[in-house]
């Protein structure tokens, strides 16, 4: 019999209707900011980020961080 240790599910974050919190967090933000613009278009709005944030998680889990380590390097220097 083979085992191995599968390090996915130790790395995997917890999710909840396939965001995590971090994506509720944010669009329970945005969805209250919208409301206060656009009344009744913000269920829409609120749809799309939504789908936005579903299809970004779907493809890496990671992507905040990814998002927060770009914008936190300096543009004017390289890093190999």
């Amino acid at each position: 019999m083979i085992e191995s240790t599968c390090y996915r599910d130790l790395t995997s974050k917890s999710k909840i209707k396939g965001l995590t919190s971090t994506s509720w967090f944010a669009l329970i933000i945005l969805g209250f900011v919208a409301w206060f613009f656009l009344v009744l278009y913000s269920i829409a709005v609120v749809a799309f980020l939504y789908c936005m944030f579903f299809i970004l998680e779907y493809f890496d889990e990671d992507i905040y961080q990814i998002i927060y380590s770009k914008f936190s390097i300096k543009q004017d220097k390289f890093y190999a």
